[in-house]
């Protein structure tokens, strides 16, 4: 089987920073405005549903289901260094 390849963004459009939780790695990220998060990676099963989200009191949890080889960006750029800064 090929690899398959999901690609997932979410971009803030708000004034104020947007609280983003990656589930079940945890990183937890804040996204200025006009900032975009995006999410690739690999699921390792068929799934109809490959993302959820979740919106709560403080932001967005994102579930990327079954995911390998997850890369995680913020305006194109690796965020490793940005998750649990303010």
């Amino acid at each position: 089987m090929a690899e398959r390849r999901i690609a997932f963004t979410l971009k803030n459009e708000r004034g104020e920073k947007l609280p983003i939780f990656v589930e079940p790695w945890p990183e937890h990220y804040k996204l200025c405005k006009n900032e975009t998060l995006k999410i690739v990676f690999e699921p390792s099963a068929d799934v109809a549903e490959v993302v959820e989200v979740v919106a709560h009191g403080e932001g967005f949890t994102i579930y990327p289901n079954f995911a390998n080889n997850v890369e995680i960006t913020i305006d194109g750029k690796d965020a490793s260094h940005r998750s649990w800064k303010d």
